[in-house]
C-alpha cells in the first residue's frame, strides 16, 4: 500500500513507546501504529457497525433530536478531558463511559 505523509498528534508517551517498539522490531513507527490503528478497527467493528444501525433508525424515524443527542453523547467527557490536558491535570484520555441517552 502506498503511503502519504500526514502530521498527527500523539502524546508524548505514546509516540516513545511507537518509536521504542518500531526499533525492536526494526521498523517505522508508523508501521506500529498502522498496526495499532488496524487492530483498534477490527475490535471495535460491531461496536461501529451498532452505532451506525442506531443513526440509521433514528434517521428513518426523522428524530432529529435523537440524532443530535447520539452523535453528541461524548462531548462532555471530551470537553473535560481537554480542560485536563490544558491544565496538566492527569493523562487528559477521554474516558467516554457515560451512559448513552435513551432512544426508545
Amino acid at each position: 500500500m502506498a503511503t502519504t505523509t500526514r502530521p498527527m498528534r500523539l502524546h508524548p508517551d505514546t509516540h516513545d513507546e511507537a518509536t521504542q517498539i518500531a526499533a525492536l522490531r526494526r521498523v517505522q513507527p508508523s508501521d506500529v501504529i498502522a498496526e495499532a490503528w488496524r487492530e483498534y478497527m477490527e475490535k471495535h467493528r460491531e461496536e461501529f457497525a451498532k452505532d451506525l444501525e442506531t443513526l440509521a433508525e433514528l434517521l428513518r424515524d426523522d428524530t432529529i433530536n435523537g440524532v443530535a443527542e447520539f452523535v453528541n453523547r461524548t462531548n462532555k467527557a471530551r470537553a473535560a478531558a481537554a480542560v485536563k490536558r490544558l491544565n496538566g491535570d492527569g493523562d487528559g484520555v477521554c474516558d467516554d463511559t457515560e451512559p448513552e441517552p435513551s432512544h426508545a
